[in-house]
């Protein structure tokens, strides 16, 4: 919001300029050095107090008010130097064209400055209540049996991996997250400062091409594949048998990457020794994925053992498809072998789960055969609204929703999510109390 303001009042200020330039017919400049002055003033008054934290979201515009006021100096050193050179001489004609397009530019440059501010508000996350102090750590590990997947590099796969786990000694659950279509590691970190602060050990599977971008421990950043993003464009939604199938065999070669993705981590992370690997309880394994990420980690407990809970993100169950047959999808009609959380936005719920939608009819039918199973609907949520981007980028947010807006408070929405899923690993990996939290929110 802070960032909306300044824009608006800088933008304000130079449309007022322009508007004075055209009542008097001639330029100010008195006027446009005192505006300029003034604004570098402020920006820097608000960084001091701080209104304004500085980072790379005041960066542009603190820089360019620098420079336009560094500008404003030179010209008045200059015309003080100049006046009597200038003796006698006629002043340029006021050209109305010259004036207008000078302001377009002027706003336009304010508004290119202060983008980053106002696509990436300040913002705060919902503390963490837990008792443990926590730490982070990050790794990039290497599957020597797989090539890589989208790039044409010729080496191995390569898998990062972000921790968040409690500063104590002392054996904990290991909680494995996993982030949706062009996520990245952190979307959801106040759900993981807040389950280490509880006891966890976390760790959120970064998919390099996948994600919009990954880092490995060598600093070399992997950003999304175009060729992933024209899979996913290329979804067919006319519901034919033909659509079924193609949509299902993308389907299932994203499920072959992340399910891999996911499994060689949680063998690495149990074949380690020492640091954070020497934290985790080896008997106690939970999933969590957002979207894409939750429909990867649902299909994880059929092929591994010892997988004590999974939570889904608003995801649909694609990897309990089996097939197409009579022009509808099929489940597989096994029972689900793990206690299951499902969370949901209410747009995802009343648009996909209770009509039944192609991609989620699956959802209950699968819940329905879990040991135990449960259902979270957020009133007012869209999608985004269960990943902290709702937070660090409402505009973003926004946009990845489709232009939806969410009715629910943010920082509830968060708060809340994040206690319900501390509550249910609580309960089926710590076995401390049965889990209640269900219905709406």
């Amino acid at each position: 919001m802070t960032g909306i303001i300044l824009w608006a009042a800088l933008c304000l200020a130079q449309i007022v300029y322009t508007v004075v330039c055209f009542h008097r017919k001639e330029k100010q400049p008195k006027v446009k050095h005192i505006i300029r002055f003034a604004a570098f003033g402020l920006l820097c008054i608000l960084l001091a107090l701080p209104v304004c934290e500085w980072g790379f979201r005041w960066a542009p515009l603190f820089f360019t008010l620098l420079l336009l006021a560094a500008i404003s100096l030179v010209q008045i050193f200059a015309k003080n130097r100049g006046k009597a050179a200038k003796a006698g001489k006629a002043a340029k004609p006021f050209r109305r064209v010259g004036a207008v397009l000078a302001g377009i530019g002027g706003v336009a440059l304010i508004t290119t400055a202060a983008l980053p501010a106002i696509i990436f508000p300040q913002y705060t996350l919902p503390a963490a209540t837990g008792p443990y102090t926590v730490l982070t750590a990050g790794y990039t590990y290497v599957d020597e049996g797989r090539a890589e997947t989208y790039a044409d590099t010729g080496g191995s796969r390569e898998v990062s991996a972000a921790f968040w786990y409690p500063d104590a000694g002392g054996s904990f659950p290991l909680i494995v997250f996993d982030h949706g279509f062009c996520g990245v590691e952190n979307s959801n970190a106040s759900m993981f400062m807040e389950l280490a602060s509880h006891g966890y050990v976390v760790c959120s599977v970064g998919h390099p091409y996948q994600s919009f971008y990954t880092r490995g421990s060598d600093g070399n950043v992997a950003i999304v594949d175009m060729g992933y993003m024209q899979e996913y464009m290329s979804l067919d939604e006319s519901g034919s048998e033909e659509a079924l199938e193609h949509n299902l065999a993308l389907f299932r070669k994203w499920m072959d990457v992340r399910t891999h993705d996911i499994n060689f981590v949680i063998d690495t992370i149990l074949g380690g020794d020492g640091g954070v690997y020497g934290l985790v309880d080896h008997s106690k394994i939970g999933l969590v994925g957002h979207s894409l990420g939750g429909a990867s980690v649902i299909g994880i407990p059929r092929g591994r053992d010892g997988i004590g809970a999974v939570v889904n993100l608003d995801a649909p169950m694609m990897s309990e498809i089996t097939g197409v047959a009579g022009g509808a999808y099929t489940v597989n009609p096994e029972p689900y072998p793990a206690p299951l959380l499902n969370v949901y936005s209410q747009y995802l719920y009343d648009n996909g789960i209770l009509v039944g939608d192609e991609a989620y009819f699956e959802n209950r039918i699968v819940s329905a055969t879990a040991p135990a199973s449960f259902e979270v609907v957020f009133m007012g949520a869209q999608h985004m609204s269960l990943t902290d981007l709702s937070l660090v980028s409402p505009p973003l947010a926004y946009m990845l929703d489709g232009g939806r807006k969410a009715d629910i408070d943010k920082h509830y929405c968060l708060e809340t999510l994040n206690r319900i899923v501390l509550e249910f690993f609580d309960s089926y990996l710590k076995g401390e109390g049965g889990f209640a939290s269900e219905g709406s929110y």
